[in-house]
């Protein structure tokens, strides 16, 4: 999988700050039907993962890295 910073992304997360890290994931095959989002990397703080299916939202989480 490679990962790039985009304008238009998967999913958009929110810094601290409130300003949105953009970033899109592409990947010809999934190995299986589970996705694992590692934020080792991320500064402390609230994040929201927005997950989108053809342009519509399907899933916000909110999470917090402490």
């Amino acid at each position: 999988m490679m990962l790039s910073k985009a304008s238009h992304s998967f999913g958009t997360m929110k810094s601290r700050n409130g300003k949105p890290l953009h970033y899109r994931g592409e990947m010809d095959h999934l190995p299986n039907t589970r996705i694992y989002l590692n934020i080792k990397y991320l500064e402390k703080g609230h994040y929201e993962l927005n997950i989108i299916n053809k342009h519509k939202l399907i899933k916000k989480i909110h999470f917090n890295k402490k």
